[in-house]
């Protein structure tokens, strides 16, 4: 595309722009007085402003529409592999990212959505973590490895607000007469690339209480199923 500058309908409007800009103050200094001449500095000035403004912001418009398609081209591609089980309160996946962009973090959130009688139980976030590095991150490009978190849940009112593995609270609610909850288990994936992170979930089962994780999980992270890989292709592209 031609440069403005090179078009020669502009050229032609710029150079009676600034014949305009020099010669209408002396058209209007002889005429008037000086007085009026200032009025007109004070017109010309203003309008320049307003016109470096709205270039600003046209400007600004167009480097958030150049970086918005720039990271399109560096999205994350998340796949689970066929490995995925429940050892006690903690899952684990086998992870892979075939995408150009960084997975930063991925959240587990484990959440009771039943009846749990008067005992008040929020969700609770942990962090899957690399089982051999330790890292939060996926790079760019990688193979399968192993990442894990604890399925943990908060009660407000009791451990300082902090999250207890599922053990503790299936314990509690099993004294409670209580034989069974549902919970559901969600990721939430936090790209370099997105404002937001994406959301899956990828459990929703009905566990007995009175132990852990694994005695109902297990059910759905066997290891010869591919969990939830088809949802994370069709959604995380």
């Amino acid at each position: 595309m031609d440069s403005p500058l090179e078009n020669e309908q502009f050229q032609q409007l710029l150079i009676f722009a600034i014949v305009f800009i020099f010669l209408f103050p002396v058209v209007i200094f002889i005429a008037y007085g000086i007085e009026a001449v200032e009025v007109f500095s004070v017109i010309v000035s203003s309008i320049l402003s307003l016109g470096l403004i709205i270039l600003y912001f046209r400007q600004q418009s167009t480097l958030e529409t150049q970086t918005r398609l720039m990271n399109r081209e560096y999205i994350s591609n998340l796949h689970f592999g066929p490995y995925a089980l429940a050892d006690s309160d903690e899952i684990i996946f086998e992870l892979k990212n075939n995408g150009r962009g960084r997975v930063q973090h991925i959240q587990m959130e484990s959440e009771i959505v039943s009846d749990t009688s008067n005992i008040m139980i929020e969700p609770g976030e942990t962090t899957l973590t690399n089982r051999e590095s330790g890292d939060f991150e996926l790079e760019p490009d990688s193979d399968y490895e192993r990442y894990s978190a604890k399925a943990k849940f908060t009660i407000p009112s009791q451990y300082q607000g902090r999250g207890m593995p599922f053990t503790i609270i299936s314990n509690q609610l099993s004294h409670k007469g209580i034989d069974s909850c549902q919970v559901v288990i969600r990721l939430k994936i936090s790209d370099e690339s997105l404002e937001s992170p994406h959301v899956f979930e990828i459990a929703d089962q009905e566990i007995a209480t009175g132990g852990a994780i694994e005695d109902g999980i297990e059910h759905d992270f066997s290891s010869d199923q591919d969990i939830n890989k088809r949802s994370f292709e069709d959604s995380h592209h």
